[in-house]
């Protein structure tokens, strides 16, 4: 059995400028609930707390639910 721990992380949004709601709607449908949507100087960030085996799961999975929500990720920070 695999223990599942926290991941805290930050993916960079390619490719918009503004959270709106309809933003906020795509990412949270898309499995993205467990990150806080920001935006600074014209770049949105989401700052995730992702539980996963390893941080490598917790990114690519975070990765995968910000493309289903039909965005592009520009860059992460741990």
């Amino acid at each position: 059995m695999t223990t599942k721990m926290p991941h805290q992380f930050t993916l960079i949004l390619a490719d918009t400028a503004l959270v709106d709601e309809a933003l906020e709607n795509r990412v949270f449908e898309a499995g993205c609930g467990d990150a806080l949507l920001a935006v600074c100087d014209g770049v949105v960030s989401l700052d995730f707390g992702r539980c996963a085996a390893t941080l490598k799961e917790a990114l690519t999975s975070a990765i995968h639910d910000v493309e289903a929500a039909g965005f592009t990720v520009a860059s992460r920070a741990t």
